[in-house]
């Protein structure tokens, strides 16, 4: 590959402290479409990646002075919340010790199944985070970044907005956070309240659960909207949505949603957050593997609730 050619390549980056069961096969999904891989971890996982970088090398100076004016207007304890922040800060030192001027973020439960350098909109994206529509109801306010695109202008420019809402327009947050309250609702604010804020009026932004290119960004397996209620079809008995799974002409498995018309619809990644996360290893497989790893998943969670009330918890 000429040197022309390798500026086009878009490094992928996965943050992850520990080393669970599904991030090698989070990793390696990743790896085995794109050129350029690296895991942001700690000593835990440094041998998990062909390229890892230590995430406690990175300065913390920006992300300490964040902190000064954050405050945790949610239901979740301050270590989360602050973490989940955080790494928006690390994602951006990472681009600067690297010399990356862009990035595609994939999160350690997603299933890569795409060579994201070649997704022609990425060319000239500003940024792509993920929102579902109607956001504005009951003040949602959610955009998601399990597989996002930053440049390092706009990361830059997310970090500065982060920081001038937490200290000028906390009345805003408060708007979101007084309702979940008043409705004794879980959550609150985080990071993914604020790249809603960030991104919702701008017009750079792509929004990845929407068909971009011929394909999409599966938002979450388990949820039956993608970026409109009962878009893709469902697989109820599973509880995931429905995938058929092909080979590509180098024979690699790509699985497509299937449209409530029967239309396929490619999928660059597929998020498989909470009890997802064991289907990551089995779309190496089948669907079929996939669906009974789910299944096995909903009947562990049973199986313990199951327990905790015949054990009075």
């Amino acid at each position: 590959m000429g040197s022309s050619e390798k500026k086009d390549i878009i490094p992928v980056v996965i943050f992850h402290v520990g080393c669970p069961e599904h991030l090698p096969y989070s990793v390696q999904s990743a790896q085995r479409w794109n050129e350029r891989v690296i895991l942001l971890g700690d000593e835990a996982n440094r041998k998990v990646a062909g390229e890892w970088f230590d995430h406690e090398k990175l300065d913390l100076t920006r992300y300490n002075e964040f902190l000064k004016v954050f405050e945790n207007y949610s239901t979740y304890t301050d270590f989360f919340a602050q973490i989940c922040f955080k790494r928006y800060f690390l994602y951006y030192e990472l681009m600067k010790e690297l010399g990356f001027d862009r990035i595609l973020v994939a999160e350690s439960d997603l299933y890569n199944c795409a060579d994201y350098s070649s997704i022609p909109s990425l060319k000239g994206a500003y940024a792509m985070v993920s929102t579902v529509d109607g956001q504005e109801k009951d003040y949602g306010w959610s955009s998601c970044c399990h597989c996002s695109y930053w440049t390092r202008e706009a990361l830059d420019d997310f970090l500065n907005f982060c920081r001038s809402t937490f200290s000028d327009n906390k009345e805003l947050l408060l708007k979101k956070w007084n309702y979940q309250r008043e409705h004794n609702l879980a959550g609150g604010v985080c990071d993914m309240t604020l790249v809603y804020l960030w991104s919702k009026d701008n017009d750079r932004v792509l929004n990845s659960a929407r068909i971009f290119d011929g394909g999409t960004i599966d938002q979450n397996l388990c949820d039956r909207v993608n970026f409109s209620e009962n878009e893709y079809r469902y697989n109820s008995f599973a509880g995931i949505k429905k995938y058929v799974i092909r080979k590509d002409a180098s024979g690699r498995k790509q699985p497509y949603l299937v449209k409530a018309d029967g239309t396929l619809v490619r999928v660059f990644a597929i998020h498989c957050s909470g009890r997802a996360k064991s289907a990551i290893q089995a779309f190496d497989r089948s669907y079929a593997a996939v669906c009974m790893s789910q299944l096995g998943a909903q009947l562990k969670i049973k199986l313990g609730g199951l327990k905790n009330r015949l054990l009075g918890k």
